[in-house]
């Protein structure tokens, strides 16, 4: 009897792991939905459901927005640590992106709202990833790592989830269910707003799930800025702690540098072909 009840602690999960996973799950099958068809909806006539625009600029447009999307997320930790708090910035997150992809739903084929929409989702997805993360830590003590290492575990399983379904279902609106077609059956407008519509709707929905259930199931964990803790004097008052980076602290943080460098460098290339030629001479003449 002993022997079971220990089993249950043992994996037993705060239910904040569960509203992490359900917000992760969430926003990687909403975004991976769209991000499929950006170069498609950026490129194709305005009759044909697109903005039109050209293969150059379309490929300009993703690059700045992928390179901006990678480096806002640090700044977006630090507006989190010392002002937000997590649960808010990630409020601030599914709300804004809901806002952002309704602009593509609203204005399509205007391209300059169409480039708002954009930058407001840049903005959004600068608190959204990072504190989903972070979160996920912060329900389990420093010392209980097997339960943390299962909980991570359960956290990237709901982000494959979600970024499985998100390309189909998307498809199907863009293609099929929002798609209008000729008498040959042949696409003559794809349903790409239509697309974006669901997304922004999908953020409106885990927005307001997650502020329901946040205060139940988070409760304390990321509610106010880790960068302002205070501490109780002795005279009731209180007073803000800043806290030193210990050594641990410090190692995984060039560790997060070195991850840095290269997620930059494989992304870069995998996004530009000069990037990924340069890089490709650099290791040849290394190697050989």
């Amino acid at each position: 009897m002993s022997v079971e009840i220990k089993k249950v602690e043992k994996f037993h999960h705060p239910k904040g792991l569960w509203l992490a996973c359900m917000g992760m799950c969430a926003s990687s099958y909403l975004k991976y939905a769209v991000s499929g068809i950006a170069i498609f909806f950026y490129t194709y006539q305005i009759k044909e459901g697109g903005l039109g625009l050209s293969e150059t600029d379309a490929g300009k447009l993703i690059s700045l927005t992928v390179s901006i999307g990678a480096l806002v997320p640090v700044l977006g930790s630090i507006i989190t640590e010392r002002w937000l708090g997590i649960q808010k910035a990630l409020l601030l997150s599914f709300f804004f992106q809901g806002v952002a992809y309704l602009f593509f739903y609203m204005f399509t084929p205007n391209v300059p709202l169409v480039l708002v929409g954009i930058f407001i989702n840049i903005f959004a997805s600068a608190f959204l990833n990072n504190n989903l993360s972070a979160i996920v830590g912060l329900l389990y003590s420093n010392k209980d790592h097997s339960r943390k290492d299962a909980a991570y575990g359960f956290f990237y399983m709901a982000v494959n989830i979600g970024s499985f379904f998100g390309p189909i279902i998307g498809g199907l609106i863009t293609d099929k269910w929002m798609a209008v077609k000729n008498s040959a059956g042949e696409i003559v407008t794809y349903g790409y707003k239509y697309a974006y519509l669901m997304v922004s709707i999908g953020m409106f929905i885990t927005c307001f799930i997650f502020y329901i259930l946040a205060p139940k199931w988070l409760k304390e964990v990321g509610k106010y800025p880790e960068g302002k803790k205070t501490k109780k004097m002795n005279d009731n008052a209180t007073a803000v702690v800043k806290e030193k980076l210990t050594d641990t602290d410090k190692r995984r943080i060039v560790a997060m540098i070195i991850i840095f460098v290269f997620a930059t460098m494989y992304w870069a290339a995998y996004f530009h072909p000069c990037v990924k030629y340069w890089i490709h001479f650099f290791f040849q003449k290394l190697l050989f």
